[in-house]
C-alpha cells in the first residue's frame, strides 16, 4: 500500500493539530548505526552534522511512502545472498547523523524529544560512542541520553557503572540489546546478566529499553534469536519497579502469522504478569502494528521510530493510518502513545 506525499502531509498536519501543547516523544532512536558500528569514521561539520564521505547533507522531504509488508526486512533479506547490499543500505541510512539531522526529522514528524539509544557491542569499549553522542547531541531540550552496559563490567559492578554514567552523561535510561551485545538468554548466565542490570536500574530508578525479536542482519548469526520472546519470558522483569519497554513489541523480523501465533500470546502473558512492562512499536510492519493496537491496551504502548533506520515522519504516519483504518479514537490514542505514556516512563526517575 502506498500513501502519496499529499496524503501524508494531510495526516501530519492533523497530527500537529492533535499535538497542540502536548510534548510528543520518540523513545526509540539510534544516534549511530549499530549493526556495523561505523560512527567512529565520521567527521563533524560546522553545522553540527556528522558525515561519512564528502556528500552534502540535504534535509529530508515528504515523499510517497510504501507501507511495510508483513516481513519487515524483506528488502534486506537479499543481503543473505548479497551482503554488500546490506552494507550499502546501512551506510546510506547513517551517512549523516547529529542534532540537526535528527531535528529535521523530528520537525517533520511532530516530535519534540527523542531518546537516544547507543548499543554496546559484544567486545569493544564503547566509551568513544558515548562521548561522540554527547558532542553531537548537546541540545538537551530535545535529546535524552541512554547508555548500554559493556560486557566487561561485572554483574556486581553494574550499579557503580550506572552511577558514573549518570554523573558523566546525565543518562536517563538503559538500552539492552542481547543480540548485538551477545547476551545469550538461552542460558542461565545470560538471564542472570539481564536480571543484574534490572537490579541496578531499580536502584537508580532508570527505565529500560530491551530489544525484542530476531535480527538476522547481524554478522553473528548465532546471536540472531537471543532476544526472541521465548527467551524474554524467562526473565523476572518485576525485579525492577522502573518501566521496562520491550522494543518492537518483541516482533522484530517476524511475519504477521508468526507474530500473531508465536509472539503475541507470550507477550500478553508477560504484560499481565509484570505491571511495569510496556512495548514500543518501532520497526513493525503495518499488519503487526495493527495486531498490537487491537491486542494491547493503549496504556502499555509507547511510540518509537527506530530512526535513522526509518524516517520519523513515515513511522508516525503509519501509526496514524493504522489507528484510522482500525477505527480507533485517533486523538486519544496518539496523546497516550506519544505524550502521556512516554512522560511516565521518563519522569519516574526524577520524582
Amino acid at each position: 500500500m502506498i500513501l502519496s506525499a499529499s496524503e501524508i502531509k494531510k495526516i501530519l498536519q492533523h497530527i500537529w493539530e492533535i499535538k497542540s501543547d502536548h510534548t510528543f516523544f520518540d523513545l526509540h532512536t539510534h544516534p549511530f548505526e549499530i549493526i556495523f558500528r561505523k560512527f567512529d569514521e565520521s567527521v563533524v561539520s560546522s553545522d553540527g552534522t556528522s558525515t561519512q564521505g564528502k556528500v552534502t547533507y540535504e534535509p529530508p522531504a515528504i515523499k510517497d511512502e510504501k507501507l511495510r509488508d508483513s516481513v519487515i526486512h524483506n528488502q534486506i533479506r537479499t543481503s543473505q545472498t548479497r551482503p554488500e547490499f546490506l552494507l550499502v543500505w546501512l551506510k546510506k541510512k547513517y551517512r549523516f547523523t547529529g542534532a540537526s539531522v535528527f531535528l529535521d526529522q523530528m520537525k517533520l514528524g511532530a516530535i519534540d524529544k527523542a531518546l537516544l539509544l547507543p548499543v554496546c557491542p559484544s567486545s569493544q569499549d564503547y566509551e568513544k560512542q558515548m562521548k561522540s553522542m554527547i558532542t553531537l547531541f548537546s541540545d538537551k531540550a530535545h535529546f535524552i541520553f541512554a547508555c548500554s552496559i559493556p560486557n566487561q563490567i561485572e554483574d556486581n559492578k553494574i550499579s557503580q557503572y550506572l552511577k558514573e554514567q549518570i554523573q558523566r552523561y546525565q543518562v536517563r535510561a538503559v538500552k539492552i540489546h542481547p543480540n548485538i551485545s551477545e547476551i545469550n538468554l538461552k542460558t542461565s548466565q545470560g538471564i542472570e546478566r539481564v536480571e543484574s542490570i534490572l537490579q541496578a536500574c531499580n536502584h537508580h530508578r532508570l527505565p529500560v529499553v530491551i530489544h525484542g525479536g530476531r535480527n538476522f542482519l547481524l554478522p553473528n548469526k548465532q546471536a540472531a534469536e537471543f532476544a526472541c520472546i521465548e527467551n524474554l519470558q524467562k526473565i523476572d522483569w518485576s525485579i525492577t519497579t522502573s518501566p521496562v519497554i520491550i522494543a518492537h513489541a518483541a516482533g522484530f523480523d517476524y511475519s504477521s502469522d508468526e507474530f500473531r501465533d508465536r509472539v503475541l500470546p507470550i507477550l500478553k502473558t508477560m504484560l499481565a504478569k509484570h505491571v511495569n512492562l510496556s512495548v514500543d512499536i518501532s520497526a513493525l510492519s503495518l499488519s503487526n502494528l495493527e495486531t498490537v493496537l487491537n491486542s494491547i491496551s493503549a496504556d502499555r504502548i509507547v511510540f518509537g521510530s527506530d530512526a535513522l533506520y526509518y524516517n520519523i515522519w513515515s513511522e508516525i504516519t503509519c501509526l496514524y493510518f493504522a489507528l484510522q483504518r482500525q477505527k480507533f479514537d485517533i486523538e486519544k490514542w496518539l496523546i497516550k502513545i506519544l505524550a502521556k505514556n512516554p512522560e511516565k516512563v521518563l519522569h519516574q526517575n526524577q520524582e
